[in-house]
Formats: structure tokens, sequence, C-alpha cells
């Protein structure tokens, strides 16, 4: 017999014998495993009539210069790859369970590098499994930043209050994957108004490893750094002495937000607070004008007055005055620092001569001077408190009972 009739007749048997044994089944857990950085992970793989074939355990890495997704050889049946052997967190275990072939792959301590795609492959016929790991990691750091200068968590910051958008960035860290952010505003015992819409997030993928190399390859997740950057917010009075509140919240594995937050000390002129019109019926001598005054930094008492034009002269009326005419109060709201005081302006006796006259309110701290100007004129009804200013009237009480009288002896 011929060698050549020899060798052929070894192929035949031999591809009977291998189409003898039974195909191979490949069973593994398809869904996304989720774990976090320092998690200890089990990945199964479990083959059924796998005979004497080899299987190769992979995992799908990208290649950067490229960017495609390759594959790199873990194990050989149960014998790690060398430059797995090196990574000591890295172990396979291969058991038999009835009929079927079960092999283990154990990760100890998953760092993020470890996320990508795993599978188990027997190559002869080219039948494969994977698992999907994704390996999140909270944020190393979430910081403020304003005018590009870091800002210590919790501190207050003093702003100016303007129409330019505050120069402010909320940052987020090394986070994987890049999680929601929220940007509010708010004193804590009220809830905060989210001011999100107004920031621009951009988000920035720092990978790891580098772009230079090009035979470098890089695992298919990487880190993200978060930038929430200021558009259209603007800080005003409304804003002075709220909390500024960077929202990174991760939902993932039930874990805590993590904020960081400023104070806001917003600078800016004095508010004047009240009506610009005042009416009097004459029903009583005296007239109360009541402000209310806005002011930070605070304009104590020395930096506020009124001013009444009349008869071709300018009156000046202080904090404390009390003359036969005009007297003025400046009341400070103790629980505000100062920041929120009322001037209480009183014309004695009212006559008609002073609806000719006008009275201007003056508030000045160091951001400038603040001026508002007032009149008053005659009305057939009195005007009680407002929404701005008190105005304090008495009702006569006789000419209402008199009033009420008649309505019941026309009734009877």
């Amino acid at each position: 017999m011929s060698i050549s009739i020899i060798l052929w007749m070894s192929s035949v048997a031999l591809l009977l014998l291998r189409e003898a044994e039974p195909s191979v089944v490949i069973e593994a857990d398809l869904s996304a495993q989720v774990v976090k950085v320092g998690d200890n992970v089990t990945l199964t793989c479990r083959l059924t009539g796998l005979g004497s074939k080899t299987v190769t355990l992979n995992k799908a890495v990208t290649q950067t210069a490229e960017k495609k997704v390759l594959t790199e050889q873990i194990a050989i049946n149960d014998d790690l790859t060398r430059i797995y052997k090196n990574l000591t967190r890295f172990s396979v275990v291969r058991s038999t369970d009835g009929s079927a072939d079960v092999f283990i792959l154990r990760i100890t301590g998953v760092q993020l590098e470890d996320s990508g795609n795993y599978g188990c492959d027997v190559s002869v016929e080219n039948k494969f499994a994977f698992n999907v790991l994704e390996v999140y990691r909270k944020p190393k750091s979430i910081s403020l930043f304003l005018d590009n200068q870091l800002v210590v968590g919790g501190s207050m910051i003093t702003v100016n209050e303007t129409e330019t958008p505050l120069n402010i960035v909320c940052r987020v860290t090394e986070v994987v994957p890049g999680p929601p952010l929220e940007i509010l505003v708010g004193r804590l015992m009220f809830d905060p108004k989210s001011v999100t819409e107004e920031f621009a997030v951009v988000t920035q993928t720092n990978a790891h490893c580098t772009e230079s190399t090009p035979d470098k390859t890089c695992p298919l997740h990487s880190t993200y750094t978060m930038e929430a950057t200021n558009g259209n917010f603007s800080v005003s009075f409304v804003h002075d002495s709220q909390k500024l509140t960077c929202v990174s919240n991760l939902t993932e594995f039930g874990m805590e937000e993590m904020a960081a937050e400023v104070t806001l000390n917003v600078h800016y002129l004095p508010k004047i607070l009240c009506a610009g019109l005042w009416n009097v019926t004459f029903s009583e001598p005296s007239l109360e004008i009541r402000c209310r005054v806005l002011a930070n930094p605070v304009s104590n008492s020395s930096y506020k007055h009124v001013t009444i034009a009349e008869k071709g002269m300018m009156v000046k009326v202080n904090p404390g005055d009390n003359g036969p005419t005009y007297s003025l109060q400046d009341v400070v709201e103790e629980e505000t620092d100062g920041k929120i005081s009322t001037m209480i302006f009183t014309i004695k006796t009212v006559t008609e001569e002073h609806l000719n006259y006008t009275y201007t309110f003056y508030a000045k701290n160091s951001e400038g001077l603040t001026e508002k100007r007032i009149r008053i004129e005659k009305s057939l009804t009195p005007v009680v408190d407002g929404a701005e200013g008190i105005l304090k009237r008495k009702v006569l009480f006789p000419v209402a009972i008199l009033a009420l009288s008649a309505i019941l002896f026309c009734r009877v």
C-alpha cells in the first residue's frame, strides 16, 4: 500500500472521529456585570461536548491608533498567558460538572482597565460566547473653580452683582461612567432651584494609554473628566447668602451623591423697596412711610437719609432726627446681620402743601449710592398696607357704626 493511500486513510479516519464527537455547546452569562473598582469578579464559561478540544479565554480590547476592536488571549485552557500571569489578580480554574467542562476566570480587586468583553472560544468549531464586564468608579474629586481658581468646598466666595455670567466651573474628575451633573442654587431651609440648563456640560475622555504609541491597546471604558461651565447664570442680590452646589449622583451602586458647594456673598448696590406713590386722605394728621433697605456690604444709618424739596429749599432728615415736622428711624433686622433694615419716615402734620414736595430716600454702601423718589397725592379712600410699603391709617369707628345702623334700620 502506498504512503499516499495510508495518509489519505488516516485523514479520513481522523475526520470520521471528529464527526463522531459531539458538537460543543457553550453556555455563558451574556448579561453585563457591573462592578466598582476593587470588587472581586467571577466570569464563568460552561462547555458541553468539549472532549479534547482547546478552549481559549479572550478579552476584547481597542487598538488606539486604528480604533479597531481586537482580541487579547488571557489563557489557553487553564494556563494563563505570560501577560496575565504577571497580573496577579487574574486566575483560571477548570473543573467538571457532570459531562460539562467549566472554566472560571477570577479577577481579584478589579481595576478600571479590566472593563471589556471576555469570551471563551473553541476555534476549531468557530464557536464562542462572551461576558461583558463594566467597571465603574465614583469621582476621584468634585470641585468648583471661580475664575480658574480652585474654591475650597464649603467656603464663602464674594462676587459682585452683575449682568455678566459668573465665571464658575464644576469639575468632576476620573469617574466611570460620566454621571449626570446638576447645579443647584438655594438656601438649606428651602428647596434649591436647579440652574443646570444655564451651564454647558462637556465630557472629556482620559484614555489609559498613550496615543503616540500605535501598538498600545486601551480598555473599552476610559475615565472621564466632566466640566459644567456657566453660560447664562448671573448672580443678583437675591442669591446673596445662598449656596451654589454641584451634585454628581451615581445610582448604579446606591452610592450617596457627591457634591461641592460654596456660599455666595453677593455685593450689590442698596435696594430701596417701597411704593413710589403714597395717597393721603387727611383723615388723620400724620403720615408714616416705610421703605425696606437691602444692602451688602451693609449700609449703616450714617449712610441713609431723606431729603425733602420744599419751597425752593432742600431739607435733610437723618436717622434719629425727631423734629417738629419730620422724623426718621432706621430699624435694623438683626437676624440678617444688618443687611436688611426699614427706614420709617414720618410727616407729623400732613397739609396740602406736602402734596407739592418731593421726598427722596438715600442709602449708600461701598458699591455706590441708591435713591428712591416718592410723591404724595390726595385720595378719597385710605390706602392700607401695600406689598412694598406700609401706609398706616385709622378707620373712623363711629362712622362705620352709624353706616351699619342705617343699613339695619332700612331693612327693618
